[in-house]
């Protein structure tokens, strides 16, 4: 494409949160500015066939089963233009498995002066959040899990690693601002805490009724499943191959793995939706796009 960014194309992005150009038209499940449509992506996309130039979604597909994110991708593949651009960006779980390999090894290395016992201590510390990164999101029952607070208590060098490892998204665990809205996707914006509201009548009499029947536990059992279909929770991971197999069986061609600023979209670093400052947003991630092909 040789059109300067924005200009004569339609653009949507996916699960945008807070971060967003309004030179795109922005949609999430849950809408936190004017700017942004509020709608649920499991519905589909609110598009129609051949719609748009690009679609773009960041660390949304995670959220999905594995049968909703396909559901997901064909609905990109829908409301594409022919030779439109689809980008997706997601937690790279080759990058992170890695990652946790790498830190087990310095983890088991024992000292042999006593002297470098710090180092050690440094080295598990390292581990014990690559194995947080890895599995945290995915069998958290509570908002933050256990990162939230390791962010939030992480000073010195480690804290310096965690922030090397995940850029801006440990700003919101920070102090007391580190509670992520229930229904957020994206699972990565940060808001003061908000003082709880009284839950409506219906609600309250549905967990009385629950408690009489089935006891105390059962409560701890509905605030489990109401938690775990917020939107916050990894409900897959995906890497470099399984991305190149799921577009591909969405018949999306010419896939690639490229880096925060490159695209097939001519002008697409300007948006600054990957990068800002030259600062990549989520240096956990792995960017790839693919094509609709251009014949059907």
């Amino acid at each position: 494409m040789s059109v300067p960014p924005g200009q004569g194309l339609q653009l949507l992005n996916v699960g945008c949160g807070r971060h967003f150009h309004p030179a795109w038209r922005n949609i999430d499940v849950v809408s936190y500015d004017p700017r942004v449509e509020a709608h649920d992506l499991r519905l589909g996309l609110p598009a129609k066939p051949g719609q748009y130039d690009m679609v773009y979604h960041s660390h949304v597909l995670e959220h999905l089963t594995p049968a909703d994110g396909q559901r997901l991708i064909e609905e990109c593949y829908r409301v594409l233009k022919p030779g439109g651009v689809l980008r997706i960006v997601v937690p790279d779980l080759e990058y992170i498995a890695r990652s946790y390999i790498s830190a087990l090894e310095e983890a088991c290395v024992e000292p042999e002066d006593p002297a470098t016992e710090s180092q050690r201590a440094l080295r598990v510390a390292k581990y014990d959040w690559i194995k947080l990164e890895l599995l945290d999101q995915l069998v958290r029952q509570t908002s933050g899990g256990l990162m939230g607070p390791a962010m939030q208590t992480a000073t010195g060098e480690l804290a310096a690693f965690i922030g090397h490892r995940l850029g801006h998204e440990v700003k919101y665990a920070n102090s007391q601002l580190a509670e992520v809205p229930a229904g957020d996707p994206s699972g990565q914006t940060a808001t003061p805490k908000a003082k709880p509201t009284r839950p409506p009548a219906r609600v309250r009499w549905a967990r009385k009724i629950i408690k009489w029947m089935l006891g105390k536990e059962a409560l701890k059992w509905l605030d489990v499943g109401q938690f775990l279909d917020s939107g916050e929770v990894h409900r897959w991971m995906y890497d470099r191959f399984s991305l190149q197999e799921l577009t591909r069986r969405c018949r999306f061609r010419e896939f690639r793995v490229c880096t925060a600023s490159e695209s097939y979209l001519l002008g697409f670093a300007d948006f600054e939706l990957d990068q800002v400052g030259g600062v990549v947003r989520k240096p956990d991630s792995i960017f790839t796009e693919c094509r609709k092909p251009q014949k059907i």
